[in-house]
């Protein structure tokens, strides 16, 4: 739970993305207060001494979702598209984008991102077990799609 993330953060402050985890922890516990700072000082982390052009994509992905968790949409999508246009070719990297898509409000496009990971060899397990995604999608349907999808391009490839 917590302690371990506590723990970990008190040998290593500046990691950011404990931070972010212990954020996402206190989150789903109902501690928005708590989160929120704990988003902050992820993002503090990441930003203290850094030049966002040298950042690479899976640092950018994280910040914009700290943003998206602390409801700083505008500046979540912006480095979102940043990533974008990189063409991020990571499972794991367009299911943290399509997650800071889904907490801003962008729905269908959070949807499509995490179609494009689970082609990329997510496992949906990962995606089930998310309480983001737990809470806001209806999981059997793009399942379901996201199946067929992989059936056509194997009948395509063949």
């Amino acid at each position: 739970g917590n302690t371990m993330l506590e723990k970990a953060l008190a040998l290593d402050p500046e990691h950011h993305q404990a931070r972010g985890m212990l954020g996402d922890a206190l989150r789903w516990q109902g501690h928005h207060t708590r989160a929120a700072r704990e988003y902050r000082r992820a993002i503090a982390s990441v930003l203290r001494g850094k030049n966002m052009v040298a950042l690479n994509s899976r640092t950018r992905i994280s910040l914009a979702y700290y943003f998206s968790c602390l409801g700083q949409f505008e500046r979540s999508t912006a480095l979102l598209e940043q990533c974008r246009k990189e063409a991020l070719t990571s499972g794991l990297l367009s299911f943290r984008s399509a997650t800071a898509l889904l907490i801003s409000g962008h729905k269908g496009r959070a949807e499509t991102e995490l179609r494009r990971a689970l082609k990329l060899g997510l496992p949906f397990a990962a995606v089930r077990a998310h309480p983001d995604w737990r809470s806001r999608v209806q999981l059997s349907d793009l399942t379901a799609s996201v199946s067929r999808q992989h059936a056509v391009g194997e009948r395509e490839r063949t």
